[in-house]
């Protein structure tokens, strides 16, 4: 049986995919723009910026859910999962678990 995928949220980042996968830097930095699923203008954009750095082929691929991070942003995200927490402070399946624990919590 063979199980897809389901883009549950509208948010997410477009990222330059060819064949050969992801376009990026030697950091692993990948080539992408916030947008909204569906948003042309980011998507041309997106387009724009990889004609300017050389690159021909490919097509924009939407993420769901996945977001943006800084270099700084990474290495804070890095501490707080040794301290034992969840990385991502803004990690919105982690914020909707919370917001259902603490409604729970208040019933009680």
């Amino acid at each position: 049986m063979k199980t897809t995928g389901v883009d549950d949220i509208e948010y997410g980042v477009y990222v330059w995919r060819t064949p050969n996968g992801y376009v990026g830097d030697d950091e692993q930095r990948y080539m992408m723009i916030a947008s909204r699923k569906g948003d042309q203008t980011k998507i041309a954009a997106l387009r724009q910026a990889a004609r300017n750095h050389g690159v021909t082929d490919g097509e924009p691929e939407f993420r769901s859910g996945s977001r943006p991070v800084s270099d700084s942003e990474y290495e804070h995200q890095k501490e707080r999962q040794v301290e034992g927490l969840v990385p991502d402070q803004y990690d919105l399946g982690n914020l909707i678990d919370e917001y259902k624990y603490q409604k729970e919590i208040d019933k009680s």
